[in-house]
C-alpha cells in the first residue's frame, strides 16, 4: 500500500464524514471485511468514520442488530447514520427515535435512487418534520440527472429547494456534491442560497479543481471530507485534496475541523 508521507502528504488527522460497512458489491476489496475498512481508515490517519449500514437500505429490521454488532467491534471510531426508507417512514423514524440516544449518533441517511423516490417527494416530509424538531442532519445521496443511469435523476440535489425553503433550519449534506463535473457548478450555484447545505465528494469523479469551485461560491466552512469506502480507495480522495492548490487552513478544515463544528458531539480526537 502506498506511503503517502513519501509523496510529501503531510496532514494531521481526518475525519470521514461518509463510508458503509455491511457486505456490498464493489471493485477495490477482493476480500472485503469491516475490519479491513476500518484498518485502512485507520492506517491514513482517519480518527472518526461515520457510516451507513448497508444491510439497512433493504431491511430496516436488521439495521440496528449490525450496528450494535460493529460499534462493539470498533467502538467509538465510528459514528452512525440511521436510514430513512420513505417507503415505511412510520417504521424508520420509530427506529431512529428509539435508538438515537444508544449509539453515537451522528444523523439520518437517505438514498433517494435506491428507494425509487423523488429527493422532493412528500414521503420524505415526515423526516424533514422530525429533523427539524430534532436538530439532526441528514446525508443525502445526490447525483447528476444528466447520467446513463435514469434512476439518478431521483438525486437531483436541485429538487430540494422546496424542502429547504419550507424546512430552512434542517442541515443537509449533499453526498458527492452532485457526483458529475459538468453538474457541480449548478449545485454551487444553487448552495450559495442555502446557509444549511454542506457538500462532501465522495465518489468516483476524481477532479481536484472541484474544491477551488466550492470554496469560491459556498466557503471553505461548507466541506467535508468523504470516501465512501469500501466503494472507493481513500488514497484517491486524499491526494483529491492536495492536488486542488489548497492551502493548509483550507485542507485541515475539510479533512477534519468542518466535522467538528458541525456535528459538535465528537470527543476531542
Amino acid at each position: 500500500m502506498v506511503d503517502l508521507d513519501k509523496l510529501g502528504i503531510n496532514y494531521e488527522k481526518i475525519i470521514d464524514s461518509h463510508i458503509h460497512l455491511g457486505v456490498l458489491a464493489n471493485t477495490y476489496y477482493q476480500n472485503y471485511s469491516d475490519k479491513k475498512v476500518i484498518d485502512i481508515q485507520k492506517r491514513f490517519k482517519v480518527v472518526k468514520s461515520f457510516c451507513s449500514h448497508c444491510i439497512a437500505f433493504s431491511s430496516l429490521d436488521r439495521q440496528m442488530d449490525a450496528v450494535e454488532k460493529a460499534s462493539g467491534q470498533f467502538g467509538s471510531h465510528l459514528y452512525w447514520y440511521l436510514i430513512y426508507n420513505p417507503n415505511y417512514p412510520e417504521k424508520s423514524i420509530k427506529i431512529i427515535d428509539e435508538n438515537k440516544d444508544k449509539i453515537n449518533f451522528a444523523g439520518v441517511k437517505i438514498h433517494p435512487v435506491f428507494h425509487l423516490t423523488s429527493i422532493n417527494s412528500k414521503k420524505y416530509f415526515p423526516l424533514w418534520e422530525y429533523a427539524s424538531s430534532n436538530n439532526i442532519i441528514t446525508l443525502t445521496h445526490s447525483w447528476s440527472p444528466d447520467t446513463p443511469n435514469p434512476k439518478q435523476h431521483l438525486s437531483n440535489p436541485l429538487l430540494l429547494k422546496c424542502v429547504l425553503e419550507r424546512y430552512g433550519d434542517i442541515k443537509i449534506i449533499l453526498a458527492h456534491s452532485g457526483g458529475k463535473v459538468p453538474f457541480y457548478d449548478k449545485v454551487a450555484d444553487f448552495g450559495k442560497n442555502y446557509e444549511n447545505l454542506y457538500y462532501d465528494f465522495a465518489g468516483d469523479t476524481l477532479y481536484p479543481p472541484v474544491f477551488r469551485k466550492f470554496i469560491d461560491k459556498v466557503g471553505a466552512d461548507k466541506i467535508l471530507f468523504g470516501s465512501d469506502m469500501p466503494m472507493i480507495d481513500i488514497r484517491y480522495h486524499i491526494l483529491n485534496i492536495f492536488n486542488a492548490g489548497l492551502i493548509k487552513e483550507e485542507r485541515e478544515k475539510i479533512l477534519y475541523l468542518n466535522a467538528i463544528k458541525l456535528f459538535g458531539n465528537l470527543d476531542k480526537n
